[in-house]
């Protein structure tokens, strides 16, 4: 899966780089962990550094996201969950390997069953896929790539500080924001 995103990420750059364009970098998304495996985080992290960014969910134990794969993947953007009124959502797991906060408790999304389907749900995979989407709009409106460290900076920097109640132990107090002017 990983090294396919990889493989995928190189073709269409050499595609763009053929026609004349622009191709500023790949996101992916995951809404999975499971417990440390180095393989996976140095699979994740050489992805990033080939040029595909991933957010990747923290974990939802209320545990320590250290402990988990792809969590702990230093390239990655782990995210956390919050609840609509700004606090860290009581299952998601936190710590220094977090990254940033969205939002991930009582999410509409669409479902199985029919194209018309929809649930709520809750999850740090239902805040991993915002900050994909985040990580794909910001890339939108660079003139050239940015690496993983460039991209979880700058999604730092534009993010609302110290808004999250009850964060988790080392965890930082970041809750993304677009910066999308009214």
């Amino acid at each position: 899966g990983v090294e396919f995103t990889i493989t995928e990420h190189r073709k269409e750059a050499a595609t763009a780089k053929r026609e004349g364009k622009s191709h500023r970098g790949s996101v992916a998304n995951m809404s999975l962990g499971g417990g440390l495996s180095r393989a996976l985080n140095l699979a994740v992290d050489a992805a990033v550094r080939a040029g595909v960014h991933y957010a990747v969910a923290a974990g939802n134990d209320n545990r320590d996201a250290c402990n988990y794969s792809p969590a702990s993947a230093p390239n990655a953007i782990t995210v956390g969950a919050t609840t609509i009124t700004d606090e860290r959502a009581w299952f998601s797991n936190f710590g220094k390997c977090v990254d940033v906060f969205a939002p991930g408790k009582d999410i509409l999304s669409t479902w199985i069953g029919s194209k018309y389907q929809t649930n709520t749900i809750s999850g740090t995979s239902m805040a991993s896929p915002h900050v994909a989407g985040l990580a794909a709009y910001l890339l939108s409106k660079e003139a050239d790539k940015l690496s993983g460290e460039e991209l979880k900076t700058k999604m730092i920097e534009l993010a609302t500080l110290d808004v999250i109640e009850n964060v988790g132990e080392e965890s930082p107090n970041v809750l993304i924001y677009n910066d999308a002017k009214k």
